[in-house]
């Protein structure tokens, strides 16, 4: 018999699955890795600031301004947060070099995490990958404090 818990999750991380793949329409896959231990607040203040650093440098200097439409959007789930702490994410970026984005991103994530490493690829199958992205999801630690939305961060 399946339990309740196992079909919540199940419907919670098909929802994730559709907003990362489809719903924000991604153009990247983005991993950021420490290298150390770290908090979720830790990490989501190093989000929000690699988010903000990218989007001047796509956008110039005044992109709080834009529509959050015109900004980096996407979604990250926060892994092993006991320990080694890392994030994989679906990212909408803005209009780009790619050459240029493999360097801001990895530029302004070992500044804000020294010793850390960024891996950006290209979404590709973006369900597959959104899959990748939640799918601890399912196991009992699993806390909701581990899924970052860009739009938690920008001004409404």
């Amino acid at each position: 018999m399946t339990q309740m818990k196992d079909i919540n999750y199940r419907e919670l991380r098909d929802a994730y699955v559709e907003l990362m793949a489809r719903t924000i329409r991604p153009n990247g896959y983005l991993t950021l890795v420490t290298n150390g231990e770290g908090s979720t607040i830790g990490m989501r203040k190093d989000l929000k600031n690699l988010l903000a650093r990218i989007d001047r440098a796509l956008l110039g200097p005044k992109w709080q301004k834009l529509a959050k439409d015109e900004r980096t959007e996407g979604v990250f789930i926060l892994e092993h947060v006991e320990g080694k702490i890392h994030a994989h994410g679906m990212l909408r970026l803005p209009l780009h070099d790619k050459d240029d984005i493999h360097m801001i991103i990895g530029t302004h994530w070992t500044t804000l995490c020294p010793g850390g490493n960024s891996l950006l690829l290209p979404a590709g199958d973006a369900e597959r990958r959104a899959r990748y992205c939640t799918k601890e999801m399912s196991l009992p630690w699993f806390s909701g404090d581990q899924v970052v939305c860009t739009w938690d961060f920008m001004n409404r």
